[in-house]
C-alpha cells in the first residue's frame, strides 16, 4: 500500500498544503490523517497536544487568531466542505510581518502551519475541519487581528460571493494590525 502525501510548499517557509493518502473501493474510503514520519521527512517536527472539531456553517468567518505567548503549529485537515483559509505572519521581527498568503482548502486536503502565524477562516460552505495542535490552547494567551484589517487587506471570498460573513461578537472585536505591532 502506498502511503505517501504530496506535499506542496507555499509562500511563507514552512507552510504546506498537503493532499494525504487515500485509498477507496467499493466498500468505502480510507484517509491516513496524521503521520509524524510522514511530516518528519518532509522537515516538520510536530508533536500533537489537542485535537479540535471545527464545525462552520456556509459564510462563517473566524479569525484572525493566533497565541501570543505559547505559540501553536498547526495541522488542519478539511473533513467535509470547503474553507478558505488565510495565513497571516505574526512574527515580531520577521521580514514578512503582516503578510498574508491563502489556501483553498476542500475535502480530504490539509494544511500544516508552523507556530507564529495567525489564522483565519471562511467556510465556502457547511465543513468541518479537523485542527491538530502541538501546543494548548489557552484563552488566556490568545489573540488575533480584526478579520478587516485595512493594513493587511485580505482578499476574502465573501466579497466576491456578495455575502456578508457571520462574525462573533469577539472576533468583531479583535484589535487592528498596527495596535498589535505597538504592543
Amino acid at each position: 500500500m502506498v502511503s505517501d502525501w504530496i506535499f506542496e510548499e507555499m509562500d511563507f517557509a514552512g507552510v504546506y498544503c498537503i493532499h494525504p493518502f487515500k485509498a477507496g473501493d467499493e466498500r468505502g474510503d480510507l484517509t491516513k490523517w496524521f503521520s509524524n514520519d510522514l511530516l518528519a521527512r518532509h522537515g516538520v517536527n510536530f508533536k500533537m497536544q489537542e485535537v479540535l472539531v471545527i464545525e462552520s456553517k456556509k459564510n462563517v468567518l473566524r479569525g484572525i487568531h493566533f497565541q501570543k505567548e505559547k505559540p501553536v503549529a498547526k495541522l488542519i485537515s478539511c473533513i467535509s466542505g470547503r474553507i478558505y483559509v488565510v495565513i497571516i505572519d505574526v512574527r515580531k521581527g520577521s521580514k514578512n510581518l503582516g503578510k498574508w498568503i491563502s489556501c483553498d482548502l476542500k475535502a480530504d486536503m490539509q494544511l500544516f502551519v508552523p507556530a507564529g502565524y495567525g489564522v483565519g477562516t471562511y467556510a465556502m460552505e457547511y465543513s468541518i475541519l479537523l485542527c491538530m495542535n502541538d501546543e494548548k490552547m489557552y484563552p488566556k494567551l490568545d489573540d488575533g487581528i480584526k478579520w478587516n484589517d485595512s493594513t493587511i487587506a485580505v482578499k476574502w471570498p465573501c466579497k466576491e460571493m456578495g455575502n456578508r460573513p457571520v462574525i462573533s461578537l469577539k472576533d468583531e472585536k479583535l484589535q487592528s494590525f498596527h495596535d498589535y505591532v505597538i504592543k
